[in-house]
């Protein structure tokens, strides 16, 4: 369960930071405008995860070739207008995820100082840990231990803590990351200076929060009454995401406790 728990938010990190990567070519910001971190990551880091990826296909006698004639197509594409970039640069060259690895990617995207914002972001929506970035290197060290070590004990609290924690990574990595991709996309030109900086207070956030008696109620953050209270979740949610794009939000869903369960990024 250790591993298992683990590996579902490398995946999702990874996953989620392929999507955005791929989604930057949508915008109307030329691939010279890009930050530096990006357009490294976007072609010398990608270089190497299809390397790797490449060889790893070798062996298990896959068409290597076609993958690497995709990807570095996907490079070559940056030189033009129009571009779709390659999400191998990220996560493909080793076989997990480490917190230096994360902190890197934010960096590329211009979050500075990023397990730090990870932090203020899941403090915001309800899930408070003294550090993010120990908790992702713990959980690290404890799935190596249960997948490596016949003796190794993982209790029960250990592993409500790993996913107490992976929920707080995955859903603020998730809104700081949507949130870099919606200045790219939108254009905003400010975002690629070199000085510039993403910080938790650019995310927006609506919250879904359930209320006793079966209801819900729809609240920008900060608010200090519901923009409107329900007894249906679902319709409740179709309306607040018309009011959330209006207002560059984004939203997250918590039952009674205030604990995140879902979120729109």
């Amino acid at each position: 369960m250790c591993v298992i728990g683990f590996t579902m938010l490398e995946d999702f990190i990874k996953s989620r930071a392929s999507e955005v990567i791929v989604d930057i070519g949508q915008g109307p910001i030329a691939f010279a405008q890009l930050p530096v971190g990006l357009r490294e990551l976007a072609t010398i880091d990608a270089i190497e995860g299809i390397r790797a990826l490449a060889q790893r296909m070798t062996r298990e006698k896959q068409d290597a070739v076609g993958f690497v004639q995709q990807h570095s197509g996907m490079i070559a594409s940056s030189l033009q207008p129009g571009f779709r970039l390659s999400p191998m640069g990220f996560g493909r060259d080793t076989s997990n995820l480490n917190a230096t690895s994360v902190k890197e990617l934010m960096r590329a995207f211009q979050i500075k100082d990023g397990w730090r914002q990870l932090n203020a972001v899941s403090s915001r929506v309800g899930i408070g840990a003294p550090s993010l970035e120990q908790s992702f290197t713990n959980a690290a060290r404890s799935r190596h231990s249960a997948a490596h070590d016949p003796k190794a004990n993982t209790t029960l609290g250990t592993l409500a803590t790993i996913a107490q924690d992976a929920l707080a990574i995955a859903v603020a990595l998730d809104l700081i990351l949507s949130r870099a991709l919606a200045m790219l996309v939108s254009g905003d030109a400010d975002y690629c200076r070199d000085d510039f900086a993403l910080v938790h207070t650019d995310v927006r956030i609506r919250f879904l929060d359930e209320r006793v008696g079966g209801k819900w109620a729809s609240i920008p953050e900060g608010g200090s009454r519901a923009w409107r209270i329900a007894t249906q979740y679902d319709q409740l949610l179709q309306a607040s995401r018309t009011a959330a794009a209006a207002r560059g939000e984004n939203l997250v869903s918590r039952n009674l406790r205030l604990q995140p369960f879902a979120w729109e990024a």
